[in-house]
């Protein structure tokens, strides 16, 4: 694939080698016939990424229709409808300390027809705050089987505090094989927060983060060895 081809082409300019003559296995790129002469995979793909060469593949499915409800209200044939959101944060980072402060997030979401918008905007306040938690400090820790913090003192959730402001970008494309066209809410109002979080950190502070929850440690451990490196 492109993201395949694309580590073989940077691979190939660091090993002075053609991409025919190189391989992938045991998560290496080596040259042929000289298992010397190779790269990390995991380190090709931090090198491409410093390069700002993208490391990305595309492509695209048509998914089954079903056929037109027999009438208004009567859907016989269950079937899946993607729900498409965007988020995006904006995010203060104590280059100190590490500490991350959600200020504002953006969130667009395509309902298909919205039937009660308060409801939505509600969902989405929640999904929100969901995932700021889920991004930044909630964490299962465990050793030998056993939960560590099993406490509201000890698993840090967000508190009224910690909201940010949310503005509520509502969508509506009516999906024509659904009730009143609409398509739901629930889960994809959590889902992009993490990713706009993370993507705001790289923005703010220049580096990618790649694990949650991104804890001030995290953070400033990940900062710190960039500048170490640069």
């Amino acid at each position: 694939g492109r993201i395949r081809l694309s580590l073989l082409e940077l691979a190939s300019n660091v090993l002075e080698a053609e991409i025919d003559e190189l391989e992938m296995a045991d998560n290496k790129v080596r040259v042929k016939g000289s298992p010397e002469r190779f790269l990390e995979i995991p380190k090709l793909a931090s090198q491409a990424w410093w390069m700002n060469r993208k490391l990305r593949g595309d492509g695209f499915a048509e998914m089954w229709h079903p056929p037109e409800p027999e009438h208004e209200l009567n859907f016989s044939h269950a079937h899946s409808i993607f729900a498409y959101a965007t988020h995006i944060a904006q995010v203060l980072v104590d280059t100190k300390t590490g500490l991350v402060q959600v200020e504002k997030i953006w969130a667009a979401h395509d309902v298909g027809k919205a039937i009660n918008r308060q409801a939505i905007e509600g969902q989405i306040d929640g999904g929100v705050m969901q995932g700021v938690g889920y991004a930044l400090t909630e964490e299962l820790l465990q050793e030998n089987g056993y939960l560590l913090n099993d406490t509201l003192s000890t698993y840090i959730a967000p508190m009224s505090v910690d909201i940010p402001e949310i503005e509520h970008i509502i969508v509506e494309v009516p999906q024509p094989s659904a009730p009143f066209g609409a398509i739901g809410i629930g889960e994809p109002t959590l889902v992009p927060v993490a990713p706009a979080i993370a993507n705001a950190i790289a923005d703010a502070i220049g580096v990618s983060m790649n694990q949650i929850p991104m804890t001030p440690e995290r953070v400033l451990d990940q900062y710190l060895g960039q500048n170490e490196r640069l």
